[in-house]
């Protein structure tokens, strides 16, 4: 078997970091670390730029050039970390999410824009598990991705789920979908009447199709157990707080939060084992009970650690559920204008003035332009000129009328935006509202043309937290697939310098912490990211795919996904110091594809075990596994490197042989991630090329599916028979989802085992 017939995988060469230097001066203000050799991207007024930052205690005491930081600040006991050229930005500020929530997602079946009937047999699997009666809750189903793009019903669910009451909610928080059991434990009947801010959903001949919108759905929701101990409340916002860091945010904005959860906080921040810097917003109400209790609007408690000092009120709805509140109805509904989440608006200008005279910033939940023009009304009816002081904030800030996006911007009201919604929303938006109100929807350039800045966030866990997504969303406006082509009303982009600033130093802005943090100056917190690739310069349809190397707080590294060990060769086992990132059950697989030289020369010259493989080294780790097996010396392709075309010949090999056309995205870019099931059916396909004829035959059309695509249906099958692909640790093994370089190690390992037996028993 000629192995280069195969495709290719890449394999990243695990790189060391850390680099201690001796001794040069002696500073009577020394750093504690200096890290040199960086390309830095300071966020500064003039975005300049560095190559060394000194830290003592949590604070940035220089930035500047190498031997000028290293002369002026080194002492006999500063630790020197050489950055390797590696690009590094501020920490990131992610402006709007939902802490406890993202903790709670990760807990929860993961229905996350996934296909119906995956979500159904999800379901399924869950009523069997439980014991009759225990509630099944999940969310982040989205029918506008389905085929019908139709609402689900309440039979759905009760087909697959008699005997549980279920509790699935939409990607975007706004409709919940409730079987048939869920409904009666609410009492809700057809005649129930549907309350102020919310929509009972009927089928055309009156009865309940089982999908509640808004205040609707706490009818039942407030049924559901909620006895949550703090103790579990305190794991699911570690969960959360790795989560985030990993990606290199240092600080977020909790948008909602109960008075009693600010002290769970509060014990996770004392005890140490939260880092992530936290910007709390209490939910609607709650700022009463929070000051009932005596307390008050804090700011930056545990050194920058933890905010109480603002509250989160809603005006509407969501825009995918139709309860976004519109001034004129909705393109494709007429007659709804959606739901205004206070009936009077007197009712929303009081729990401003009240929010307000306790001396809390207020940010409001607005997407439909006669929400964003009511919360502009009371704003300003309660605060006047001092309103620009109080940087008030609109959440979300999507489908706004033309003359209210200059009015907020004189106002001095912060846009709290999420450019990964417009992408997300890209396919039914303009059907909602038509062709002239999306003129001045996610309108990110006409803001800041007006001279307004934008605060950016993911609202996570509605979408993914990667901000990453939000930075390549809002420099492009295409959808991670790259489409469309040119961009989604391209002339609302930021530029990619705009865009960081929003995820930077206007986040902070948006949080009155501008002179701490949102920078790489002076005197402001040490909160910074070191990333695998350059975010300024490199092509912008890999934005999405820039990955976090480490992440530092306050001077403390709280997320390194590559080894810091002085001398590491790269393509040994020493290389992998961070035994912890690598799964136990993935570890034994990556030894022995290190110690044949598989996975040594990766384009980016890191390992990061849990990133996500692109088809490009995918290829080539294919082909080098194969050969090695096959008795064939392994082609090197060290010096191809800088020319980016280290996978060339294999992809091409790939490509001529008809194994890697037509994957299910319908191209490969070898630069673009690869799905599991794009690798079980290159492997399937590849083997067979070979000469090593496998149980099954892939189908040679590779057509687009919603569900498991039709032609990874035999491959993926085979490898599970084989346990190639079984055996990952959430139980769980998803063909569409990206897959990691730690399961395709074992997916590797896997079918060289296969080729060794099939080849033993000719």
């Amino acid at each position: 078997m000629n192995a280069r017939k195969v495709i290719s995988v890449a394999l990243i060469a695990a790189m060391a970091l850390g680099l201690f230097l001796p001794g040069l001066s002696f500073a009577e203000d020394a750093a504690d670390t200096i890290y040199t050799n960086g390309n830095i991207y300071t966020v500064d007024d003039e975005f300049s730029k560095a190559s060394a930052i000194a830290i003592k205690g949590t604070k940035i005491i220089a930035v500047g050039a190498d031997e000028a930081v290293i002369e002026a600040r080194r002492g006999p006991d500063t630790k020197v970390i050489d950055l390797g050229g590696r690009t590094v930005i501020p920490g990131l500020v992610e402006s709007h999410m939902h802490y406890q929530a993202l903790g709670t997602r990760l807990e929860q079946l993961d229905i996350f824009q996934k296909p119906k009937e995956e979500i159904l047999a999800l379901v399924e699997a869950e009523a069997e598990r439980l014991e009759d009666g225990e509630w099944i809750t999940a969310s982040g189903w989205n029918h506008e991705l389905w085929t019908p793009n139709t609402w689900p019903t309440k039979e759905d669910l009760d087909a697959v789920a008699p005997n549980n009451p279920v509790s699935l909610s939409r990607v975007d928080g706004h409709s919940t979908w409730f079987n048939s059991m869920a409904i009666s434990i609410g009492g809700i009947t057809k005649e129930t009447p549907s309350p102020t801010g919310g929509t009972i959903m009927k089928t055309e001949g009156g009865e309940l199709l089982g999908i509640f919108t808004d205040t609707a759905a706490t009818l039942i929701s407030s049924k559901i157990p909620s006895e949550v101990s703090n103790e579990r409340k305190l794991d699911r916002y570690k969960k959360a707080d790795q989560s985030v860091v990993s990606y290199g945010i240092t600080t977020l904005v909790d948008a909602g939060i109960s008075a009693a959860d600010t002290n769970v906080l509060k014990s996770g921040y004392e005890a140490g084992t939260l880092k992530v810097r936290a910007y709390e917003m209490l939910s609607a109400g709650e700022d009463k009970v929070y000051i009932d209790a005596g307390n008050k609007p804090v700011r930056d408690l545990y050194d920058g650690k933890l905010s109480v000092n603002a509250v989160k009120l809603y005006a509407d709805g969501s825009l995918g559920s139709r309860s976004a509140w519109l001034m004129r109805p909705y393109s494709d509904a007429p007659g709804i204008t959606g739901d205004p989440r206070y009936a009077r608006y007197e009712d929303y200008e009081a729990v401003v003035k009240q929010a307000s005279d306790y001396g809390f910033q207020i940010g409001t939940h607005a997407i439909g332009d006669a929400a964003v023009d009511q919360v502009l009304d009371a704003y300003e009816n309660v605060l006047g000129a001092a309103l620009k002081d109080r940087r008030f904030r609109i959440e979300h800030f999507q489908i706004v009328a033309p003359e209210d996006i200059p009015r907020a911007v004189k106002a001095g009201v912060i846009a709290s935006m999420q450019a990964t919604h417009a992408t997300s929303d890209m396919n039914m938006a303009e059907d909602r509202v038509g062709p002239e109100r999306i003129k001045t929807s996610y309108a990110w350039r006409t803001i800041r043309n007006e001279g307004g800045i934008i605060a950016n966030g993911s609202d996570a866990p509605v979408e993914l937290v990667n901000p990453y997504h939000g930075l390549y969303a809002a420099v492009t406006r295409q959808g991670r697939d790259g489409e469309p082509a040119g961009g989604w009303y391209a002339g609302e982009a930021l530029t990619r310098e705009e865009a960081l600033r929003s995820f930077t130093i206007w986040g902070a802005y948006g949080i009155f912490a501008e002179n701490d943090r949102g920078s790489l100056e002076e005197g402001k917190y040490a909160d910074f990211v070191v990333l695998d690739r350059d975010y300024m310069t490199c092509p912008a349809s890999e934005i999405k795919d820039i990955a976090a190397v480490k992440t530092v707080i306050g001077g403390e590294e709280v997320y390194n996904a590559t080894a810091d060990t002085p001398g590491a060769d790269a393509g040994t086992a020493s290389g992998f110091a961070d035994e912890a990132s690598v799964a136990a059950w993935a570890k034994p697989f990556f030894e022995r594809l290190i110690g044949s030289g598989i996975i040594s020369g990766y384009a980016d010259n890191t390992l990061k075990p849990k990133g996500e493989v692109t088809r490009a080294e995918f290829t080539k780790m294919a082909v080098a596994a194969l050969d090695i097996k096959m008795g064939d010396a392994p082609k090197s392709f060290a010096n191809d490197v800088r020319e980016g075309q280290w996978y060339k010949e294999p992809v091409d090999i790939a490509s001529s042989n008809g194994i890697i056309e037509g994957l299910s995205e319908g191209s490969f870019g070898p630069n673009e991630r690869i799905t599991r099931q794009d690798i079980c059916v290159i492997m399937y396909r590849a083997l067979n090329a070979g000469g090593v004829q496998l149980p099954a035959s892939a189908g040679a059309t590779f057509a687009d599916q919603t569900a498991i695509a039709d032609y990874a249906k035999d491959a993926v099958s085979m490898l599970r028979q084989l346990d190639i692909v079984g055996g990952r640790p959430d139980g769980a093994f998803d063909p569409r989802a990206f897959a990691t370089r730690e399961e395709t190690a074992k997916i590797i390992c896997g079918i060289i085992d296969y080729v060794g037996t099939a080849a033993a028993a000719e």
